[in-house]
């Protein structure tokens, strides 16, 4: 168990946790009209943390309450769903079905669909030429890249 002493610093207008130090570091430069120093006994080997603001907050312990974060869930989220479907994916699917609607396409639509062909089109051409031009480029594909980072989770 490794107590430490550590000083949490908070804006006295808010009561928002803004730095911790050590008990050591010198804070004699924190200005005291704008900022409440506090200092706690927490335990690192238990992954205690701060939560809350100076009045009401307290001590936890992620080993005793795990900390969920909600906007670390949404991202995580947002990546399963990336990962799965990228937007030039989820935008293709779209295209297709609206397409294959009855609904008559907007000229934003079509504007927006000609566009994306030509740049689709414009990739395809580089991928070619560098990938062919092996005297002039070093190209990675995207298999190779994939391929990397399976073999860096791997390594042992």
């Amino acid at each position: 168990m490794a107590i430490e002493t550590k000083k949490l610093i908070f804006m006295k207008s808010n009561g928002v946790l803004v730095a911790m130090m050590e008990n050591d570091q010198d804070t004699s430069y924190v200005d005291l009209e704008k900022f409440n120093i506090k200092v706690v006994e927490m335990d690192s080997d238990n992954g205690d943390y701060w939560h809350g603001d100076y009045d009401t907050g307290t001590i936890q312990s992620r080993t005793e309450k795990p900390l969920v974060n909600e906007a670390t869930l949404k991202y995580n989220t947002n990546v399963k769903i990336l990962e799965e479907y990228p937007i030039h994916k989820q935008l293709n699917i779209i295209i297709e079905m609206l397409d294959a609607s009855d609904v008559p396409n907007t000229d934003e639509f079509t504007a927006m669909k000609a566009f994306i062909d030509a740049a689709k089109a414009n990739l395809d051409e580089k991928i070619t030429a560098y990938s062919t031009n092996s005297d002039a480029y070093t190209f990675v594909s995207v298999d190779d890249d994939k391929a990397q980072a399976e073999a860096v989770k791997t390594f042992e």
